[in-house]
């Protein structure tokens, strides 16, 4: 499987149930649909399994591309997106390297686990984030 990739053109407007939206500053430049968590200086940055940053996750960066100090939305827990392409219904999703979304079979030896949500169908995502404190054996 690969990581699911949410482009510009997805984001449409067309969100379903809760929707949670928090305005904050990017502390780096980025793209829509990654995984992001408050930095020390309260900025969203890119989530990483690298570290402990993985305890701290929002949510999904919902804004389109844009750059370091811009304001910008995540979409948190209870949020519906639809317009995720290739969602395989029922599946958990996790956070991968580099922020990106990926199901729990693409989480190698190691991994922090941090599940970000779960397919509602092929087109809908459920934003649940779980911070589970394990790595993956």
């Amino acid at each position: 499987m690969a990581a699911l990739t949410l482009t510009a053109a997805n984001l449409d407007g067309t969100l379903v149930g809760a929707l949670f939206l928090d305005g904050v500053v990017l502390a780096a430049n980025m793209t829509a649909g990654l995984v992001v968590y408050k930095d020390t200086n309260n900025q969203i940055a890119v989530a990483t399994l690298s570290s402990q940053a993985a305890s701290q996750v929002l949510g999904i960066y919902a804004n389109t591309a844009a750059n370091a100090g811009q304001p910008a939305v995540y979409w948190g827990n209870g949020t519906v997106i639809t317009g995720f392409p290739t969602l395989v219904a029922g599946t958990p999703y996790y956070l991968g390297s580099a922020g990106a979304i990926i199901p729990f079979a693409d989480l190698t030896t190691g991994n922090w686990m941090t599940q970000v949500g779960y397919a509602y169908s092929t087109s809908s995502f459920m934003v649940q984030i779980t911070i589970q404190n394990l790595q993956k054996a």
